[in-house]
Parts: structure tokens; C-alpha cells; sequence
């Protein structure tokens, strides 16, 4: 059963409205894991995007292969527990800045708008997922701030401003 299962002990506030959901829809524990699993899929690609950016193909090989078999996230996809979700969410919302960045430096504002309103949603909805994953993001808009100067503020402005959009709906 979905609501007697150990990830409600643990699971947070947006974690319980994601089993909301695929309870309403009919969808039970299997439903679940299969999307924690595509979850830690996603996050391995992400990890491997980075990484191939940052040392090339092998390391984005190794950097996928060091996501899909570190122990604690086959364990925590396969346990329901919401650091799945945070994780594709975290490198989610660090790839979107690491586009907006190259978006802004390039002269491209409007599409570092754009990027940078997806990175502040998927922060805003990784702090409803797992809060404490939030807190490395500051250094993300830190980064961004020294890297765009002054002229980056309104790109800021907008990454910050959808990243406190849900926490201040939901609170």
C-alpha cells in the first residue's frame, strides 16, 4: 500500500503531493519507483552533460556510471525516498545556469531569461522536494553573479524570483 509504505515516515511535503498524485491517477508503490528509477536515469545524464562539458567524453562516461552505481541512489530510488527526485532536480536546475550563463555571455538575453527561469523553477521545486538540497544553490546564483557582473542582475532577478515562486505558494 502506498500510504502505509516506510517513504511516507520520511517523505516531505512535495513528495507526499507526488504520491497524492499517482495515487489519484491509480498508480501505486511499482508506479512510484519506476519513476524514481527514470528520475535516477536522468540524473546520470544530466551528470554526464556536466561533466562532458567540464573534461569530455570519458568523463562523462565515468561521471554517468559514478551516478547509476554509487549505493545511495539505487537505494534511495528503490526505497522511495525523495533524494532521487532532488538530485535530477539539483542538476536539473545547475545545468539550466550553466546554459544561462553561455546564454547571457554570448548576447543572447532573452534565451538567458528563459534559462534562467527554468534553473529558479527547478530550484523552487527541489527546495518543496528536499529542502536541505537547497542550500547549495545559493552558491549557483553566487557564480552566476560574479561571473555576469552587474549586467547579469536582471538574469538573477529572474532565476531567483521563480526559485522563491512555489516555497512562498506553498508556505
Amino acid at each position: 500500500n502506498l500510504w502505509t509504505s516506510s517513504f511516507v515516515l520520511v517523505a516531505g511535503g512535495w513528495s507526499l503531493l507526488l504520491l497524492a498524485a499517482f495515487h489519484a491517477v491509480g498508480l501505486g508503490v511499482v508506479a512510484a519507483k519506476c519513476f524514481n528509477a527514470l528520475c535516477l536515469g536522468a540524473a546520470a545524464l544530466l551528470a554526464a552533460h556536466l561533466a562532458r562539458r567540464i573534461g569530455g567524453p570519458a568523463a562523462a562516461v565515468l561521471a554517468a556510471l559514478a551516478c547509476a552505481v554509487y549505493p545511495l541512489f539505487p537505494y534511495t530510488a528503490a526505497t522511495l525516498f525523495p533524494q532521487t527526485l532532488g538530485t535530477v532536480l539539483l542538476l536539473g536546475s545547475v545545468v539550466a545556469a550553466v546554459h544561462t550563463r553561455e546564454a547571457f555571455l554570448t548576447g543572447e538575453k532573452s534565451r538567458a531569461l528563459r534559462l534562467a527561469a527554468v534553473s529558479g523553477l527547478l530550484i523552487s521545486l527541489l527546495v518543496l522536494a528536499v529542502p536541505s538540497f537547497a542550500a547549495p544553490m545559493g552558491l549557483v546564483v553566487l557564480w552566476l553573479l560574479l561571473t555576469t557582473k552587474k549586467a547579469g542582475l536582471p538574469v538573477l532577478g529572474a532565476l531567483v524570483g521563480t526559485a522563491i515562486l512555489l516555497p512562498a505558494i506553498w508556505a
